[in-house]
């Protein structure tokens, strides 16, 4: 029988083998330019409760390592909660915004390393948070492994409960003709952390990700899901067509704005484990 890591890693290879037959292979930096602006922190807003339990955790001489933390949508608003963060991604227009965000915020203990988590090197703190990353991850064992030997203290794991990335599934069953290969979620991981020999608290909170993702209108949520990465751009003229013609099966919409159907009301699935303890 595979072991829960070797499932893992078969479900992102799955997915990414699919992804370059159906769409082709991505190409520059995907998460710079709109999506980094649209990953960006704002200051102006309370934290959300998922986040104010992290930093209900964080004491005033932590240094904070935020894995994959982009534009800093996490990491600069929890900034006044501990001595240092560090957010540490691989993206040069994520870097760009969170510097951007930094300075105008005025916020002088963040600083922004650009690397690959497993391959950075000398990078350690007292609290880990991994926000909706491990999605991606295809080598989740030495990516844990070196959460836990990075983490003085803590490491906290930020998960959707339908992973973001599967959003458009619907979308490409309909177009594709074919079930889109799906990315692991919390079901998924957890088990690659039982089989490491941890046991770690698992919380639900109310997500107010998807809320922040909400179109304000019918033409925003088209244009949105027509950028959404799962056709090509030769495709987008048919793929608008049927997104039209098929709306309401697609979309929901409440007073926050027009949602997809399929992550609206999610929940957001906090994991969190103390690294006093050495892996199995």
């Amino acid at each position: 029988m595979s072991s829960s890591i070797e499932a893992y890693v078969a479900k992102v290879d799955a997915e990414h083998a699919q992804r370059l037959r159906v769409v082709g292979a991505a190409t520059g930096d995907r998460w710079g330019g709109g999506m980094a602006q649209r990953l960006s922190a704002d200051m102006s807003r309370a934290l959300s409760p998922h986040m104010t339990y992290v930093a209900s955790l964080l004491r005033q001489d932590d240094v904070l390592l935020d894995i994959g933390g982009g534009a800093g949508r996490n990491a600069l608003p929890l900034a006044s909660h501990c001595a240092e963060v560090i957010d540490i991604d691989p993206s040069p227009g994520m870097r760009a915004q969170f510097e951007a965000t930094a300075a105008a915020a005025g916020i002088t203990n963040a600083r922004f390393v650009q690397a690959d988590w497993v391959t950075a090197t000398g990078v350690t703190g007292d609290v880990a948070l991994v926000a909706h990353v491990t999605y991606f991850v295809r080598d989740i064992e030495p990516f844990v492994r070196k959460l836990h030997a990075a983490s003085r203290r803590l490491v906290v794991i930020s998960v959707l409960s339908e992973p973001m990335p599967n959003r458009y599934a619907d979308f490409f069953r309909m177009f594709h003709g074919e079930a889109k290969a799906e990315l692991p979620g919390y079901r998924n991981l957890l088990p690659v952390l039982w089989e490491l020999g941890l046991l770690p608290e698992v919380r639900v909170f109310r997500s107010e990700l998807v809320a922040s993702r909400a179109a304000p209108n019918r033409e925003e949520a088209v244009r949105q899901a027509l950028d959404g990465g799962w056709l090509r751009e030769d495709q987008t003229e048919q793929a608008r067509t049927m997104i039209e013609a098929r709306f309401d099966e697609l979309f929901v919409q409440d007073q926050q704005g027009v949602h997809v159907r399929r992550i609206h009301g999610l929940k957001e699935v906090l994991v969190t484990w103390d690294t006093g303890r050495p892996l199995a």
